[in-house]
């Protein structure tokens, strides 16, 4: 503006310098009067006609030259100021990918927008999951700024706030609205314009990210084109240190929840062992098993399990199990023996699922086995004492039936209708043996002659 008058007081000089000149050598060369009775008291009618024209042309074309000045005046600062903005954006650019820490990232946004003269000042407030402010940023205000960050700590968010946050474009604020009332921007900095805008992405809001400009024209296309490029940049930003965050939150589970089974796998008195679906090799034995067959890690590791472990007889069978274990959801049951590198065998139940990687594919099965070599010979020898007794018990039962007897010879009837002798029966149907003698009795009867009746009481 200053130097437009300047500008229109050098055109003016330049009308009164035309007028003089005209006199001058009107007074020269064609009238013969006093220089000054033809610059100002006796000017000739036609001439004044001339230096009156003269004089406007150049006044207008002063006012010409004035008006574009402050054209070119505003459109250079207007470049500027997109420069200015252009620059933030650059080195918001840079800070995106290079800052982890998002409260250091978003006060450096802040910063930027004011520190490479775009705007006058800056604020830029998070929201969490139930919209109430969590962080908030600010440069440029100062002071200034605390009864807004109150009023937004309290939840109290700002009319033009709320009407931000359902639209899906930059917002341009021209001063306080009479519906302002006693709002904490009105009491900041809320002269002049004001730009904000919600930061989402996927669906989510993030927050609001607001400016105050330091200059006097209106904002054009340009400028909010580039502010919702910043604004959206800053929130896929927000959206993907959140997917981050989650992804380093779940590896964590993962990496908890992979110790402790592996606590288990190595501490447990169980077999477990892990073994290639392709090759059939193995890729894990926990120390269990590696202690009861024998072997240390190192031997283990990519040793062909059936040729290893498995006796010959018993590979046919175990490989259609391997079989079916190939296909995802399998799930198996089997009593096979295992070879110990001694050569004992052990007799181990085990339990067989399918482990499948991110694209379904079955990629090593696992089998959790239980030693029950003692507990089939414990089996074995019960079954055996049981089926001793239960012939013990049998034999019993036959002696305790009712036996037929003959009255006089004392002989036995059999079931299948023999008569034999006492002892030969009972002899049959138990363990009890025989020894003959003779008692007294029947010796007498006997042998009466040889019998002695001094002898007659003893035995």
């Amino acid at each position: 503006m200053k130097s437009g008058r300047l500008l229109l007081a050098l055109f003016l000089v330049l009308a009164v310098l035309v007028w003089v000149a005209d006199s001058v050598i009107a007074a020269l060369f064609f009238y013969d009067a006093p220089f000054l009775d033809l610059l100002i008291l006796r000017v000739p009618q036609h001439e004044l006609y001339t230096r009156v024209a003269a004089g406007v042309l150049i006044l207008l074309f002063g006012l010409w030259v004035v008006r574009l000045d402050e054209r070119q005046r505003r459109h250079n600062a207007r470049l500027e100021h997109i420069n200015h903005i252009l620059e933030a954006l650059r080195q918001i650019n840079q800070l995106l990918p290079r800052e982890k820490d998002r409260g250091r990232l978003l006060q450096a946004i802040c910063t930027s927008l004011v520190e490479t003269g775009g705007y006058r000042a800056a604020w830029l407030t998070l929201m969490g999951p139930d919209e109430r402010t969590e962080h908030i940023f600010q440069a440029g205000w100062g002071a200034d700024f605390a009864p807004l960050r109150e009023a937004l700590q309290r939840g109290d968010w700002p009319r033009c706030a709320q009407e931000v946050l359902s639209q899906a474009h930059p917002v341009v604020f021209s001063g306080p609205a009479a519906s302002c009332g006693d709002c904490a921007l009105v009491r900041v900095r809320c002269e002049g314009q004001a730009m904000a805008v919600r930061l989402a992405y996927a669906a989510k809001n993030y927050g609001i990210l607001a400016v105050v400009l330091g200059n006097a024209w209106d904002v054009d296309d340009h400028e909010r084109a580039l502010f919702a490029e910043v604004a959206d940049d800053i929130a896929f930003v927000l959206y993907d240190r959140e997917r981050e965050e989650q992804q380093r939150q779940l590896d964590e589970a993962l990496r908890r929840e992979r110790d402790f089974s592996a606590s288990l796998v190595e501490a447990s008195p169980t077999f477990f062992v892990a073994i290639g679906t392709v090759d059939g090799r193995v890729r894990l034995m926990n120390p269990a098993m590696l202690q009861a067959l024998g072997y240390t890690r190192e031997e283990v590791q990519d040793a062909p399990y059936l040729e290893t472990f498995v006796p010959e007889e018993d590979r046919p069978a175990l490989a259609e199990i391997f079989r079916q274990l190939s296909q995802p959801g399998a799930k198996t049951f089997n009593l096979n023996r295992v070879r110990a590198k001694d050569g004992r065998e052990l007799l181990v139940e085990w339990h067989g699922v399918p482990v499948t990687n991110a694209s379904g594919a079955v990629e090593y099965f696992f089998g959790v086995g239980l030693d029950v070599t003692e507990r089939q010979r414990a089996e074995a020898e019960r079954e055996r004492m049981i089926a001793q007794l239960q012939r013990a018990l049998a034999e019993v039962k036959t002696l305790s039936g009712l036996l037929p007897i003959c009255a006089s010879c004392k002989k036995i009837r059999t079931d299948q209708g023999y008569w034999v002798q006492l002892e030969r029966y009972i002899s049959e149907h138990s363990s009890a043996t025989f020894t003959h003698g003779i008692c007294p009795e029947c010796a007498k009867k006997l042998y009466a002659e040889f019998y002695d009746e001094a002898d007659e009481g003893q035995p």
